[in-house]
């Protein structure tokens, strides 16, 4: 897209320059940031292009500082009554007479949605409806008799609503309606069986997996696992016993507490992430999707463990997957290293204005002056992880540890980004991305920034703020996690393996009996050995949390940590109850239910990084 400046506004001379379809402006204060967006919504001072056509100023959506998502609000009986009068009479039936009149004049229906909402502009002159709302119109017409297609009784009783209204704003949201009306069909249609079945009543109603079908997965399950993706700890909860003569009052509630909280009340930063999951929602059913998001500092209020996801939504779903245009200014120096180097611009006082830069001369920019105390949390250390698997496998262990470390300060983790996929399009942890974010936080002064990455079998510790955990001792994290000690203890916690093949009962286990776990240990590495070539049998010294010490063979620890899992499960099928096709759910099991219920069988290398970063 071509930014260009056609008068002068404020301190701005006119410019023009060629711009990716994601960008990130930064800069230090009093060089025209906010102006350069604040321009392109000041009439015709500026103007974005894209393949020689201009962005008009409706296509535009600017955004300063805060995104302020509203709270959830309880529905009246009487309110629910006239929001689905007011579809109905201003836009369904409507939209459904003028597709009648187009099949009349031209005995065809129209070939797109394109052509159906220009026959509405010349002969009526309606707010059309959303294009999924016209397909499902037009494939009703097909499918009725021509006799009823008249008929605006049967046409009212028998068309499927739809539960998500069109919206006019990106960022909000009208769950309390959109839950209540999908729970209001799920009512009538039980009622309806009821009817049928209990009464004898010819009456047509629809199976549970034929709803689904029709109705779609209910939408606040689609928000929640949006809201997950976030990794917000939060979802909404709708009534479980849905009465339509009553107020409709859904929630939304912490998770960890299990508190019903406000939006309104939520962080600045998690406000940000909680407006682009509704966003995200919202993008089907959108009056008008704009052309181009200006977002002047919203980044402002995130914790640098948001910022990446913050980034990541913006670029991979906003601009790939939605084609929107998307400019970002931003003072943060988390902002700038998280980012991809191709999308960072600086904006400065010179005759171009904005000009393309690295990532190490944007960081300079934004800290230049900056005397390194003040960016150098000493409380809060910022640890960047291989993935975004990793980020979970170490925040929950650290958690679990966190008694034994010191709480003053703090460790949060922090993905570095998934640098390449495997044959199954599933992302490959990178040590190198680990390194490189790492030291060039440090080298312009954030002292407070450290990265954990695997030994690999040739990993050293030669760069500054980094740590190789289990060095020299396990190939991978998931060598430490996948353990067969643990293996075996959580086949015993969950029975879903061959548990009775041992004497042990987990519940009456002696974490502290070295010859019982070495048993366990043994159980389930003989168990999987026909699985690996077992030619080294040097053995690894693993110690433990309790100072035991279990000797696993170098062939399983010194093996490629993301083979493991595959190998393992070959041996025990039924630890795929447990995994359910993702990823890191075997190995987040075997931290949730082993290591929280027996903390003393962590291995020590996991103490030993945390506490290693925190005396740094």
């Amino acid at each position: 897209m071509k930014y260009k400046l056609e008068t002068k506004y404020k301190s701005l001379k006119p410019f023009e320059i060629e711009l990716p379809n994601f960008v990130i402006l930064t800069g230090i204060n009093g060089v025209g940031k906010t102006q350069v967006l604040q321009a392109l919504i000041q009439g015709q001072l500026a103007k974005i292009t894209v393949a020689d056509q201009i962005i008009q100023f409706h296509q535009i959506k600017y955004i300063d500082k805060l995104l302020t998502p509203n709270d959830i609000h309880p529905i009246e009986r009487h309110s629910f009554d006239e929001i689905e009068d007011f579809e109905l009479h201003h836009q369904l039936f409507p939209a459904y007479s003028l597709l009648l009149n187009y099949l009349s004049e031209f005995g065809q229906f129209p070939e797109s949605y394109e052509i159906y909402q220009q026959y509405n502009n010349e002969r009526a002159g309606h707010q059309p409806v959303l294009p999924i709302t016209f397909e499902k119109l037009r494939e009703f017409i097909k499918n009725i008799s021509p006799d009823k297609r008249n008929d605006f009784d049967f046409f009212k009783n028998n068309f499927p609503r739809n539960y998500r209204p069109q919206v006019n704003e990106l960022f909000t949201h009208n769950f309390s309606q959109i839950f209540r009306t999908y729970q209001n069909l799920i009512f009538k249609n039980e009622f309806n069986q009821f009817r049928s079945e209990r009464k004898g009543k010819s009456i047509d109603f629809l199976q549970e997996d034929e709803f689904i079908q029709v109705n779609g997965n209910p939408p606040w399950e689609i928000i929640n696992n949006i809201i997950k993706t976030a990794t917000l700890d939060y979802m909404f909860e709708v009534p479980n016993d849905y009465d339509p003569n009553i107020t409709y009052q859904p929630k939304f509630i912490k998770k960890s507490t299990g508190d019903s909280v406000q939006i309104s009340e939520l962080s600045s930063g998690e406000k940000i992430l909680i407006s682009l999951a509704f966003a995200l929602y919202n993008k089907d059913y959108l009056n008008q999707i704009p052309n181009l998001i200006l977002l002047d500092e919203t980044d402002a209020s995130l914790h640098p463990s948001m910022t990446k996801q913050y980034l990541n939504i913006l670029k991979n779903v906003f601009v790939k997957d939605l084609g929107i245009k998307v400019i970002i200014t931003t003072h943060s120096p988390s902002t700038v290293a998280l980012a991809d180097e191709q999308d960072i611009f600086v904006v400065e006082n010179s005759e171009q204005r904005i000009r393309k830069c690295s990532k190490d001369e944007a960081l300079s920019v934004l800290t230049a002056g900056v005397p390194s105390l003040s960016i150098n949390y000493e409380n809060r250390k910022q640890v960047f992880v291989e993935s975004p698997f990793d980020v979970k496998y170490y925040d929950a262990i650290y958690k679990i540890l966190s008694p034994q470390l010191n709480k003053e300060i703090s460790l949060n983790f922090i993905s570095s980004g998934d640098s390449r996929t495997d044959r199954n399009g599933e992302p490959v942890a990178n040590c190198s991305q680990v390194k490189h974010i790492t030291q060039t936080m440090r080298r312009h002064g954030n002292k407070s920034c450290f990265g954990i990455i695997d030994w690999d079998l040739h990993n050293k510790e030669t760069e500054e703020g980094i740590i190789v955990n289990a060095l020299n001792n396990q190939y991978s994290i998931e060598n430490c996690l996948l353990n067969p000690l643990f293996i075996g203890l959580l086949i015993l916690i969950t029975k879903n393996g061959p548990y009775n093949e041992v004497e042990y009962n987990f519940r009456d286990l002696d974490s502290s009996c070295s010859d019982t776990l070495n048993t366990i240990h043994d159980w389930i590495l003989t168990k999987i050995s026909s699985q690996f070539t077992t030619a080294d049998n040097n053995l690894t010294s693993i110690e433990l949390n309790n100072g035991l010490i279990i000797k696993t063979p170098q062939w399983f620890t010194h093996h490629q940590g993301h083979e493991l899992e595959t190998k393992i499960l070959q041996v025990i099928p039924e630890l795929h109850s447990l995994k359910r096709g993702k990823e890191e759910a075997l190995k987040l099991e075997i931290i949730n239910r082993v290591y929280e219920d027996c903390p003393e069988l962590i291995p020590v290398n996991f103490r030993e990084t945390f506490q290693r970063i925190q005396n740094s």
